[in-house]
């Protein structure tokens, strides 16, 4: 796994005496933190670590429904009560014993 890179920290008016140094740094994809009264409240990130990001949020995304969808599937198959009514569905389409819903 690569390594984190620690924002640098740099008040507002020293990225205005050195935009050259920190916009570079940024492009290097080693994050600026950019202090504003005192806060650290924005940050330069290169193109590539942005995209960086978005595709681990898309990710992340994609494992939570995942983990959620696993999660209600364990549900199911705990509840007997369920389960029974399920097997019993399956019976009834397998018999015959149902009809096409329509308006």
């Amino acid at each position: 796994m690569a390594s984190k890179a620690k924002a640098k920290s740099v008040s507002a008016s020293s990225l205005n005496r050195e935009p050259q140094r920190f916009l570079a740094r940024a492009a290097e994809g080693k994050p600026v933190r950019i202090k504003v009264n005192g806060k650290g409240n924005v940050e330069l990130l290169s193109e590539k670590k942005l995209k960086e990001l978005r595709r681990r949020a898309r990710l992340n995304h994609k494992f939570m429904e995942w983990l959620e969808s696993w999660n209600e599937t364990q549900e199911i198959l705990a509840d007997q009560a369920m389960m029974d009514a399920i097997r019993r569905s399956e019976e009834d389409v397998n018999a015959g014993r149902c009809r096409l819903w329509t308006k």
